[in-house]
């Protein structure tokens, strides 16, 4: 029953779902997350080997297939649930390297209470394994981010470097710097959050991670635009899409457009703006990237009124309530919270 329910060919009802939850330890939210995620994504999985699974969610998970990465994760837990390692450790070990990936994965796809029981999860399997210990309090701190609560990810980010100092991977403590680096940029605290990713492409690079390489570079011109200097975030961002295209990232491909239409808008460039926007979602929309075409969406609304202030949009305030429905848990999402502030006021009308 229950891993029929996660691979999605049985839907519960009222009482089912409460059963699982109480059966699970896990939120009916969580368990609803599963359900979403999993209709209408298959995987042909066949005699391959556990090792052989988590090459192809890994490929999935860096081309920006994100749920097809989940199901395959799904597949290896079920596995490991079913034939477990006789060692105790590896046990955990194992188990603990798939819930990782995996909550990165639902974090993606926008499965905010999924993503974080996964996270937590790991990190109950790592005592005395600081490398994932150190992977699963990042991935914490980016959700915590996401959901807006961020003294709970200051604390998951600071835990986070700390053990991946101890662990001593490169490629650990580059992730872990870089979220140190995200949680101060949420806080406003621009200059504070550069020098942590400068300190976090030190790492990247030592470790030949090219996947972070891009979020570096992206992020470095997120905290150059937050502190007025334009053109050169302009060429961080420009850097970060290059980087992305070079290494067939999707995903960062769109997230980085939508940054350099939000600050080609700010320049004044509306028309380059709209443009990024538009690319943005062409890669967003069909990838199921929910949070990136909110934003997008939000970014060519906004061009929209910077042209006619007057112009009501409303085929695109529909879609965007839409979207907001399922993303209304991330309140750390900017463009999510001026939506919420614009359109979510009492009457259903927008805000002064």
């Amino acid at each position: 029953m229950i891993s029929a329910v996660e691979r999605g060919l049985h839907l519960p009802g009222l009482d089912v779902l409460l059963t699982l939850s109480r059966t699970l330890h896990v939120s009916p939210g969580e368990v609803l997350e599963r359900l979403e995620l999993s209709r209408g994504e298959t995987v042909e999985t066949g005699d391959l080997t556990l090792d052989e699974l988590e090459v192809l969610a890994s490929r999935s998970f860096w081309s920006g297939r994100h749920r097809r990465a989940v199901a395959y994760y799904d597949v290896i837990l079920h596995r490991l649930a079913n034939d477990p390692p006789a060692n105790a450790t590896e046990r955990r070990r194992k188990t603990a390297s798939i819930e990782i990936p995996r909550a990165a994965a639902l974090r993606r796809c926008g499965a905010i209470n999924a993503a974080r029981a996964g996270a937590e999860r790991a990190i109950g399997l790592t005592d005395g394994l600081p490398l994932f210990q150190a992977q699963a309090y990042v991935i914490l701190a980016a959700l915590q981010v996401q959901s807006g609560c961020l003294p709970l990810a200051r604390d998951a980010a600071e835990r986070a470097v700390v053990v991946a100092t101890e662990a001593g991977d490169a490629k650990t403590q580059g992730w872990a710097w870089i979220e140190k680096g995200e949680v101060l940029h949420a806080s406003g605290l621009a200059a504070e959050a550069r020098r942590a990713f400068l300190q976090a492409r030190a790492f990247v690079r030592r470790a030949g991670d090219r996947e972070h390489e891009v979020n570096v570079e992206g992020n470095l011109g997120s905290c150059l635009r937050d502190m007025g200097r334009l053109d050169q975030a302009r060429q961080r961002y420009l850097r970060a899409l290059e980087l992305a295209r070079r290494y067939n990232l999707p995903s960062a491909e769109a997230l980085w457009l939508v940054e350099l239409g939000r600050v080609s808008l700010e320049q004044g460039d509306a028309e380059r703006a709209a443009a990024c926007g538009a690319a943005a979602l062409a890669i967003a929309k069909p990838g199921n990237h929910l949070v990136t075409e909110f934003r997008a969406e939000w970014l060519l609304h906004r061009i929209r009124l910077h042209a006619d202030p007057g112009d009501p949009d409303r085929h695109r305030v529909a879609y965007l309530r839409k979207l907001y429905a399922r993303l209304d848990e991330h309140r750390g999402v900017e463009e999510i919270r001026e939506f919420r502030d614009a359109y979510c006021a009492p009457g259903g009308e927008r805000s002064p």
